[in-house]
């Protein structure tokens, strides 16, 4: 997979997968979709390690699903023009960067079930543009998430 040049789909979902992510991922620009979600699975850890750092260069990326694993350290950097995001049910922490509330084409972002603590205020204003659906869960500090806490 690594020496493919134009993927445009990477599929790992609910197979059990453990390990870090290889760094090299954030270096394929054509990614339009990443599905690594639901990992972790009886007993078994899942995806693990940090986020890589590059994956906010991924220009072409609209979806990006992690949740369902047992990734941590704070969230980097994320890509400028997704759509969808789903972190939850990991074991992130910290704040939100403060480049999600620059994502102007984000309409749905899940990071419930962390150990995020603040959403910067500015993301709110993202609920004025395609920003629907905003859970962070009800120990989160987020005066616009869309939870029902």
């Amino acid at each position: 997979l690594r020496r493919w040049q134009e993927i445009k789909v990477l599929k790992f979902d609910n197979n059990i997968f453990t390990g870090e992510l290889p760094f090299w991922i954030g270096r394929k620009k054509t990614l339009e979709e990443i599905h690594f979600e639901w990992n972790a699975y009886n007993g078994q850890p899942g995806f693990s390690g940090q986020i890589p750092e590059n994956f906010g260069d991924l220009e072409a990326l609209n979806i990006l699903y992690l949740q369902g694993n047992s990734f941590t350290g704070a969230v980097p950097d994320l890509p400028s023009n997704a759509v969808e995001i789903r972190l939850n049910d990991n074991n992130l922490e910290g704040q939100l960067p403060e480049s999600v509330s620059e994502m102007e084409f984000l309409e749905s972002f899940d990071f419930q079930n962390n150990k995020i603590q603040t959403v910067p205020d500015k993301i709110c204003e993202l609920t004025a543009g395609n920003l629907q659906i905003l859970l962070g869960g009800c120990d989160v500090s987020c005066a616009c998430c869309t939870d029902q806490c």
